[in-house]
């Protein structure tokens, strides 16, 4: 279902009151009253410019704060995630082995993510997964052949790609829940475009393995 908030905006109070019985079932807290909510629409609020949302980034300083934080995550997220899916074809000699494992680190991720987010919060998993990540391309560096055509850091890729995965897969809820309903629409264009600009020069990255070198790249 739509937010409450969207159904009051519509005029549609009834379905709002259905949508907020649900959340109460679905949380287990008291059960939603008419008679002690009162559902309404700030008028004002809902006819406001983009120019009037932007001036509020200036009026609520925390707001601009987690709006630059979560369009950095975006930008990093989008980075590595596209930077690394472009880079399949320089794991392996062999390009469908290397999606194989492109697809095995998504599934892998996608069961992973969820619990996470359950179990751990959502602040909690996009600090931990870019602290993993962080220290899965340092300890990649590592000089360790396995084969003719793995090594070790190609091993510890595999492995942050399903962090990076979860990554982008959360980065998405933990911006819908920290992004006020008034300004939602506008954080997620400044987010959305951000992202853009690093799914851009993300796979320009993997051009750099035979200039400058695998380890130099995996640094920065």
């Amino acid at each position: 279902p739509e937010s409450p908030r969207f159904y009051i905006t519509m005029d549609r109070s009834e379905e709002a009151s259905k949508v907020l019985e649900l959340l109460c079932r679905v949380f287990n807290t008291p059960e939603y009253s008419k008679q002690k909510y009162v559902l309404s629409s700030d008028e004002d609020q809902d006819k406001q410019t983009i120019g009037s949302k932007l001036k509020d980034f200036v009026k609520y300083p925390i707001m601009l704060k987690r709006t630059l934080f979560l369009m950095a995550c975006w930008g990093l997220v989008s980075f590595l995630y596209y930077g690394l899916s472009f880079g399949w074809h320089n794991m392996g000699s062999d390009i469908f082995v290397s999606q194989f494992f492109s697809t095995l680190s998504g599934i892998i991720a996608t069961c992973l993510s969820p619990c996470l987010t359950e179990y751990k919060g959502r602040m909690i998993t996009q600090i931990g997964c870019f602290a993993t990540i962080g220290v899965i391309f340092l300890t990649s560096m590592i000089e360790l052949k396995f084969s003719d055509d793995w090594d070790f850091r190609k091993v510890m890729c595999l492995v942050a790609a399903i962090f990076i995965a979860a990554q982008f897969l959360t980065v998405y809820l933990y911006t819908m829940e920290l992004a006020p309903t008034s300004h939602r629409g506008i954080i997620i264009c400044l987010c959305s475009s951000i992202a853009r600009v690093g799914g851009f020069c993300g796979p320009y990255i993997g051009q750099l393995y035979d200039l400058v070198g695998f380890n130099t790249v995996l640094g920065a």
